[in-house]
Parts: structure tokens; C-alpha cells; sequence
């Protein structure tokens, strides 16, 4: 059934709410679409937030000295994004298990470690367990290195 929707953002769409009626879902679902933006406010939002994460990502890959990555405009982007929160997370957990005092070396072996996968879709590819794809590319030599520097 075709419905005019007047989202809170003002815009009026045409939605086609489909399923049965039989306890008003129809009218429930046409209210809960009116409390929403509509789609392409949605949309933009979405977008404008995106923007603001990965400016902020290449900000503080460009603050902390970090090497490009190499990819497409759009790969390096989303890339970038996932790097800084791999990062930024291993950072935390660091931290939370030696103190901020201890795990300073910690923190600079390990992103050193990260930081030379300068492929954007290396980080894409395993933008899900990135701090483990890390770990996983870590030397004995390295990780004996990490151990000691967490006690």
C-alpha cells in the first residue's frame, strides 16, 4: 500500500509499506517512517559523518608522521579510517593491561609494526580483525620485543 510519509526533517516521500493489517502494522510502521528523516536526509547525514571520520583519521596520520597509503582516493580514505581505529585500539588496550607510563613503548613498537602496511586494501581487506592481522605479521624477534615491554 502506497503512503505519503511527512518525515521530521520535512521532506514528503511515497513509501510502499507491504504485510498484512491485520493489527494495524501498516499504520504503526507509517507512524515510526514519520518520526525519521527520510531517505536522503539519511543519507547525507551519513555521508557528512563519514567525511568527518576520515578527515579526522588523515589529520592525525598527517599529525603523527604516518606514511601514505597507496590505493584509490576512495580506498585510501576508508583505509585511513581503519588504521587510526586499529591503532587507537590497540592503544587502549596497551594501556589498559601496563598503564600509560609502561606501555608508551609498547604503543610506539607495535604501531611501527602496523605502520608499514602502507596498502590501503591490505587494510580493507582485514579492516574486521586489523589489530590481529598486525599481530599476526609481528617477527619473533618483535613480538619477544612486545612481551618484554609489557612485563
Amino acid at each position: 500500500m502506497k503512503v505519503e510519509i511527512g518525515h521530521v526533517c520535512g521532506h514528503r516521500v511515497t513509501a510502499d509499506i507491504v504485510g498484512t493489517d491485520v493489527r494495524g502494522e501498516r499504520g504503526r510502521t507509517a507512524a515510526w517512517l514519520a518520526e525519521q528523516p527520510c531517505p536522503e536526509c539519511r543519507r547525507d547525514a551519513r555521508e557528512r559523518k563519514r567525511a568527518e571520520e576520515t578527515e579526522a583519521a588523515a589529520a592525525k596520520a598527517r599529525g603523527c608522521g604516518w606514511p601514505p597509503l597507496a590505493g584509490t582516493e576512495k580506498q585510501v580514505a576508508w583505509a585511513e579510517r581503519i588504521r587510526a581505529e586499529a591503532i587507537t585500539a590497540m592503544e587502549g588496550r596497551i594501556t589498559a593491561r601496563v598503564g600509560e607510563e609502561r606501555g608508551r613503548a609498547a604503543v610506539a613498537s607495535w604501531t611501527a609494526v602496523a605502520l608499514r602496511q602502507t596498502e590501503a586494501a591490505w587494510w580493507i581487506d582485514n579492516r574486521d580483525v586489523a589489530v590481529r592481522a598486525v599481530n599476526s605479521t609481528l617477527t619473533p624477534t618483535e613480538l619477544d620485543e612486545l612481551k618484554g615491554l609489557m612485563g
